[in-house]
């Protein structure tokens, strides 16, 4: 394999790594009740700044919900 194309294969797979981590925190913080700091938009902009900005947000913009989420599996009551 010459150089070249391992450099572009490198390349192209830092792209595909970069794309997915920032479809995954766009779609988390749209589905995320609370963040850190409680401005969304300033997430917003760090996750656009390419694979640090959407791994930045994953280690610490990320707040736990209060509240279990309505699609979590509950045990049925009994009565």
């Amino acid at each position: 394999m010459s150089p070249t194309v391992f450099w572009l294969l490198v390349i192209l797979l830092y792209v595909a790594v970069q794309v997915l981590a920032q479809i995954a925190a766009g779609r988390d913080l749209g589905r995320r009740k609370r963040v850190r700091g409680g401005n969304r938009w300033f997430w917003v902009i760090v996750i656009l700044l390419l694979l640090p900005g959407a791994l930045a947000y994953f280690a610490f913009g990320r707040l736990p919900d209060d509240e279990p989420s309505s699609t979590s599996i509950t045990e049925p009551r009994s009565t």
